[in-house]
């Protein structure tokens, strides 16, 4: 495939395998938008809404011609790929390109669809491929409206991705492996309680028991921090397993079986955090 466009960790266009400068600013935001709407045309009002909001509307379309043109240039022999009919802009749907976003979402939905209740090891590769191309998220530093709707629903499927995929290694006994990913995980979510107490039990069976509990004393914290609860009943019982030297058990429906107050919990944040965005595109407008 000629066209190659990456937009996890940072936007990168291929055509024949060379490198294309796309012109930071509005032309990667209009490419990155075309790309993260796909399968229909765009009407310019639209475009001009989103991507200028606060300009007059004489102004904001000149902006958006231009955009255009800066984009169609920059792509070089690939610019078919930005295809305009009148007052609606799109993608050719003639022109085929390979899109890391893309790939990640068909590992996600294909996962989504056979509902396993633990992955198989093809299953644990290709989610292993998926995690790998998410990178440091979608464009990082950018916090345009748009974008941050569209960040949510991927960074969400990357957590739940992370998840099986701790799930997986710590069932096969890979414990550094499950827990370099449980690592991965709180970065990206600190309060996601039943990693820490997969943490904690990974710790243990790799014969680090100081590292278990001093896991405990992080989860602890930062659900302090982050919303003013303590760990629930499934994780104080385990610390005090692993504190009194009792052998835990080992996860599986263990690990499944969350009580209803920290299902709670997580869905809490994810209200909390998209009320967050919400907050943020009304204060840009």
């Amino acid at each position: 495939m000629k066209l190659h466009i990456e937009l996890f960790s940072k936007l990168n266009v291929y055509f024949d395998s060379q490198p294309q400068h796309i012109q930071p600013g509005k032309a990667q935001e209009m490419l990155a938008y075309l790309l993260l709407h796909p399968g229909r045309m765009h009407l310019r009002d639209i475009l001009l809404d989103q991507m200028w909001p606060k300009h007059f509307s004489s102004c904001a379309k000149k902006a958006l011609r231009q955009t255009l043109w800066q984009l169609r240039s920059d792509l070089g022999a690939a610019g078919s790929l930005v295809l305009t009919e009148g007052e609606f802009v799109g993608l050719d749907p003639d022109m085929t390109y390979w899109l890391d976003v893309d790939e990640f979402k068909e590992v996600f939905q294909r996962l989504n669809q056979n509902h396993p209740v633990k992955l198989c090891p093809a299953a644990a590769a290709r989610v292993t491929q998926a995690v790998t191309l998410y990178g440091e998220g979608l464009l990082p530093g950018w916090y345009q409206d748009w974008y941050l709707l569209v960040n949510q629903r991927l960074a969400e499927a990357q957590l739940s991705l992370l998840d099986k995929l701790i799930e997986y290694y710590g069932l096969e006994k890979m414990y550094l492996t499950a827990i370099h990913l449980g690592r991965r995980l709180l970065r990206q979510d600190p309060a996601h309680e039943r990693t820490h107490r997969r943490l904690m039990r990974y710790h243990y069976f790799s014969g680090d028991r100081t590292a278990a509990l001093r896991q405990y004393q992080a989860c602890v914290l930062t659900l302090q921090n982050e919303l003013d609860v303590s760990p629930g009943y499934r994780t104080l019982k385990l610390y005090q397993d692993i504190s009194q030297d009792r052998q835990p058990q080992r996860g599986g429906s263990v690990d499944l079986a969350d009580e209803s107050i920290e299902m709670l919990r997580q869905e809490l944040q994810q209200i909390q955090t998209t009320i967050g965005n919400i907050q943020i595109m009304l204060e840009n407008r």
